[in-house]
């Protein structure tokens, strides 16, 4: 697993580069989409990652596993009812992934499935340049119970301070 500073570097350059994307293109982009309000427009904005070709982004990305998408929406079926949904988004290689930002809090969250029933996940707390506090797993199967820390991360998203681990 990458290191999560790098991860987290490179998602914020690669949602930087989006952003221009999107303002300087009239293109409609899957990732220009607003945040879901309810769990079956996510589950029907990750399905239709299995509509899209390779090259879908213009500069030669692969197009979504649709294994990776079963498995995205099988993580799903596992989510705790108090956590808020999250965004979907597709990576380069066929990898799905889903996130939380809370701008607000500093804290982001990220599951990326490859499509092998299993799932890496990086949670992080601050900025690329002062971490509070991170973590993250990899080869998590789909089918298990969320890992406690990345639900830690996900219940405390109105914090001001780094998360304090409840004993």
């Amino acid at each position: 697993m990458a290191t999560i500073k790098h991860k987290y570097s490179t998602l914020m350059n690669r949602n930087q580069a989006k952003d221009r994307n999107h303002v300087q293109s009239t293109r409609k982009y899957p990732w220009s989409k607003a945040q879901n309000d309810t769990l079956g427009k996510l589950r029907a904005e990750l399905r239709s990652y299995i509509d899209l070709s390779d090259d879908w982004d213009g500069e030669g990305a692969k197009a979504p596993l649709s294994t990776a998408v079963n498995d995205a929406l099988t993580f799903l079926d596992q989510c705790p009812k108090d956590i808020p949904l999250p965004c979907a988004n597709q990576g380069r290689e066929g990898e799905v992934g889903i996130y939380w930002d809370f701008a607000h809090s500093k804290i982001f969250v990220e599951a990326t499935f490859e499509g092998n029933g299993k799932f890496s996940y990086f949670a992080v707390q601050g900025t690329p340049s002062q971490i509070f506090e991170k973590s993250g797993m990899d080869d998590v199967s789909v089918y298990e119970v969320w890992p406690k820390d990345m639900i830690r991360f996900l219940q405390k998203p109105n914090t001001d301070g780094p998360i304090h681990h409840v004993v």
